[in-house]
């Protein structure tokens, strides 16, 4: 994890533009909720409804946590992404749910989303992105060269109060419409961790309609 300002983080007042979480996990009724997203991310639609997810039943004691506690930084929302092997930078927007709680707006197509109910880059957690491969096959998106990220490779989020987070690339998945597992995909964690969720077209041609995710984790 890299930091490019030197501020204490005691004494950075809280950030009014988004509603931010602290937690050190991501519940289980937060990644079932976040799964409808995704599920629904496959239609590339401008608006995404999460269904029945907040119905889950409460997280069972035994939920499996991943990777050690790592070194964390306080809330402040992600403003930007670079993505160093596909030549790609590009502002990231704040994706709220709108007042019924039911539907999240999408990413304009040459941005990146941030879903503003997901941990803030460098907090303990998982921090949820998507973005956009095609709309149409004549509107490419910002992830439009997504199949070409290895393992290893650097994703940068370059947050509001100055500081930058690196995660690097430990996995990349391609999960067909209507067989995203939820449970896998945002196991709670105690580190800082990306998923970088693709809509909108397939990682490679031939794919059936789904979701690439892209796991990875703070240097």
């Amino acid at each position: 994890m890299s930091s490019s300002s030197p501020t204490s983080p005691t004494s950075r007042p809280p950030e009014p533009e988004a509603p931010m979480t602290s937690t050190s996990t991501v519940s289980h009724q937060r990644r079932v909720v976040v799964a409808g997203f995704a599920a629904c991310l496959v239609l590339g639609v401008g608006a995404v409804a999460f269904g029945g997810g907040t119905t889950a039943s409460p997280e069972p004691e035994s939920a499996p946590t991943t990777g050690a506690t790592a070194a964390t930084l306080p809330a402040s929302r992600p403003v930007r992404i670079h993505i160093d092997r596909l030549d790609v930078t590009a502002k990231v927007r704040v994706l709220r749910a709108a007042d019924d709680g039911a539907t999240l707006a999408l990413p304009p197509l040459r941005a990146t989303g941030w879903d503003a109910t997901s941990a803030t880059p460098g907090e303990a957690g998982i921090t949820v992105v998507t973005g956009y491969i095609a709309r149409t096959t004549r509107e490419p998106g910002v992830l439009k060269g997504l199949a070409r990220l290895r393992e290893g490779d650097v994703v940068t989020l370059h947050r509001k109060d100055g500081r930058s987070v690196d995660y690097r690339v430990t996995g990349i998945a391609y999960y067909p419409q209507g067989r995203f597992p939820a449970r896998q995909v945002f196991s709670r964690t105690t580190r800082p961790e990306l998923r970088l969720i693709s809509t909108g077209g397939p990682l490679h041609r031939g794919d059936p309609l789904g979701n690439a995710v892209v796991t990875a984790v703070a240097d």
